[in-house]
């Protein structure tokens, strides 16, 4: 038996974000009808989900056995805890360009938005027209962010300047053991 190590966990794989809005609406139904209509909907977009993530997982695992050349492997994730803002950015000679900042993390409740220019994070410079040294920097201070502490991140908004502190939260993934056969 082999035991693979990874550097991400295995829910990084399973990002099929299936988004699905369906409303129906006829003249004359009732709100009950609409109400059971919906549930149905629901249930249907669970169980389909559920379907490719199970597809997807079955897929992934024949890959893994696949390249170790074994009939069982065994997958070890240690437990994940680092300091996270949630934003993803994108380096541009005008400084950082922020293209997500994700709902329910400090990046958002502190009131940074997707779109903004981050141009000083932390009094460091970000505008250059040297892509490596923007990066450099930016990377630099992101690598030394603590959880518990605050960043300063000096941004524009198209043409307002804002002076935005961000609280670094923390991401905090479950180890786990997964034990892969063929059948």
């Amino acid at each position: 038996m082999k035991t693979m190590k990874l550097k991400r966990p295995l829910t990084a794989m399973i990002l099929l974000a299936t988004a699905m809005v369906l409303q129906v609406s006829h003249a004359g139904e009732s709100k009950q009808q609409e109400k059971n209509k919906s549930k149905d909907i629901k249930a249907w977009t669970k169980e389909k989900h559920q379907d490719e993530i199970k597809y997807e997982i079955s897929f992934l695992a024949k890959k893994l056995l696949d390249m170790s050349g074994e009939e069982t492997i065994t997958v070890n994730q240690d437990p994940i805890r680092k300091p996270f803002l949630g934003i993803c950015s994108e380096i541009t000679p005008g400084g950082v360009q922020l293209t997500c900042v994700t709902p329910g993390h400090n990046a958002k409740a502190a009131g940074l938005q997707t779109g903004d220019m981050v141009v000083e994070l932390n009094g460091v410079n970000l505008v250059s027209s040297k892509m490596d040294e923007i990066k450099e920097a930016y990377y630099h201070q992101l690598m030394k962010m603590k959880t518990g502490q605050t960043m300063l991140f000096k941004v524009y908004r198209g043409p307002e300047a804002l002076e935005i502190p961000v609280t670094v939260g923390e991401i905090n993934h479950p180890g786990y053991v997964m034990t892969i056969k063929r059948k």
